[in-house]
């Protein structure tokens, strides 16, 4: 099995009068894992299922390595599909669900039970061939899904949101073996989710796209790390959000007015406004430092705690920044063993890293 590029230029879809899908221009590598990530609406299934077939654009080209399949019917496209319900033929056995695809193509029967077995092995399911589906679980279900969509040797892998269903443990353990399975098949796989965590762990690179159109694509730590948008940044991972103003540079150095008697450095280069401009300023919770009162930092501005919470890990802070009404903001870090050093209704410093700051436009859309 080899992964194929998938390429999609310039696709527009409409539903009567409606824009589902604006101008977006994907070129998926062979071999690579891209994932499709955006909230509910955003045009990421739509666009799946233009690729699959079930859907035509209303714009564009879609090509799989050097065959232009923009117009060609699901079943010529030689890519394989792993649906959100897994859709397996209730009356046959896993072996039976498996061999359908390659029936279908009229193999041979010894090339059918090859593959089969070959496909059992490959998703650790050695032993279940003459069961029905009603006697698996959810995660073993979802593994004969992903051998029926494979066996026929696909180059392009399409899945749906084929974790959505299962619990959170079986949905992480299932992560890291479909990733095993494609970097082991060297299958190219477009990927559906919501689930950002799941985008981030599993693929080489993700598409974020919001509104029908795409936000930015990337490498994971890109996305996390240097967003484009004020979007992008609040949909990966956690991020705190805040009001300012640029006032200008000084020794070489943006200053940015929080609130009345704050204010923030950081590099020039990140300031996307001119002076006396209202900005949108961004940090992640792990980027904020909170200290008892000392008055000592220039990036600091004064806070109190709200609420002090242990989750495994990491102790999470929730502090009300003074200046700015209403406003929370989060702090992280590791749980090292000791106490939980803050209470509720302590007042406290509260410092940026002034190199993990991003500024955005005002007017940039945020993620909800």
């Amino acid at each position: 099995m080899k992964g194929e590029a998938v390429t999609l230029e310039q696709i527009d879809k409409n539903f009567a009068k409606t824009a589902v899908v604006r101008n977006v221009s994907i070129a998926v590598q062979a071999g690579e894992f891209l994932s499709l990530l955006g909230p509910s609406g955003s045009g990421k299934t739509t666009l799946l299922m233009m690729i699959a077939g079930f859907e035509t654009p209303n714009r564009g080209r879609i090509s799989v390595g050097a065959r232009d399949i923009t117009f060609e019917a699901p079943n010529k496209r030689d890519v394989g599909m792993v649906f959100q319900k897994y859709a397996l033929f209730p009356h046959m056995t896993v072996a039976q669900n498996i061999a359908f695809p390659l029936r279908m193509r009229r193999f041979g029967k010894a090339e059918i039970s090859d593959r089969v077995d070959a496909m059992l092995a490959t998703v650790q399911l050695e032993g279940f061939a003459d069961r029905l589906p009603l006697q698996l679980s959810g995660g073993q279900q979802q593994r004969v899904a992903l051998a029926r969509a494979l066996v026929a040797e696909p180059p392009v892998l399409l899945m749906d949101e084929p974790l959505s269903a299962l619990d959170k443990k079986l949905r992480e353990t299932l992560q890291i073996e479909i990733k095993r399975i494609q970097k082991n098949l060297a299958v190219t796989v477009v990927y559906v989710t919501h689930d950002q965590e799941e985008a981030l762990t599993m693929s080489d690179r993700i598409a974020v796209m919001a509104d029908g159109e795409l936000m930015q694509i990337g490498a994971p730590t890109d996305l996390y790390h240097r967003p484009t948008n004020a979007f992008v940044a609040g949909f990966i991972g956690k991020m705190n959000f805040l009001d300012g103003e640029y006032l200008g540079q000084d020794g070489g150095e943006a200053v940015i007015r929080l609130t009345e008697t704050a204010t923030l450095k950081c590099p020039v280069s990140t300031v996307p406004a001119a002076a006396g401009q209202r900005l949108t300023i961004a940090i992640r919770p792990e980027d904020v430092a909170v200290r008892q009162c000392d008055g000592f930092s220039p990036q600091c501005v004064r806070g109190r705690i709200e609420a002090a919470l242990f989750v495994g890990a990491a102790y999470v802070i929730l502090v009300a920044i003074e200046g700015h009404s209403g406003k929370v903001l989060e702090a992280r870090f590791a749980a090292t063993g000791g106490s939980q050093p803050f209470v509720p209704g302590d007042t406290v410093d509260v410092i940026f890293e002034p190199h993990a700051l991003k500024l955005f436009a005002s007017q940039q859309r945020q993620a909800a």
